[in-house]
């Protein structure tokens, strides 16, 4: 169900700034200005007189987490890797059995001539 909004209070703005609101309400999607300052109330309310604070944190966090998506691309990117060299060390051992068989089957025929 809808938020009813009933009560009113009023801002005093110069033409310039209600035309940037305006702009910007519109940039972020919304259709008027009301909009854009509930919401930005909202945020002011939930982030109280530690909001700086807050976005600091915030941005920490950010940075944490970049920085654990760098370690785990670099693990999936060593995993692949590693499993290559799985792999590779897969087929030299088939290419050795291979060799040996060859190696026999030419001493066998040697000792036939």
């Amino acid at each position: 169900m809808p938020t009813t909004y009933a009560e009113r209070f009023y801002i005093k703005s110069s033409p310039e700034e209600k035309l940037c609101w305006k702009q910007h309400a519109k940039a972020l999607g919304h259709n008027g200005i009301a909009p854009l300052m509930r919401q930005l109330m909202r945020e002011s309310v939930s982030c109280g007189k530690y909001g700086d604070e807050t976005r600091n944190q915030l941005q920490k966090i950010q940075l944490e987490l970049s920085k654990i998506g760098n370690n785990i691309n670099q693990i999936a990117k060593h995993a692949n890797t590693q499993r290559q060299v799985e792999e590779i060390g897969e087929e030299l051992r088939e290419i050795t059995r291979t060799r040996k068989q060859i190696s026999k089957l030419v001493h066998e025929m040697r000792g036939r001539l």
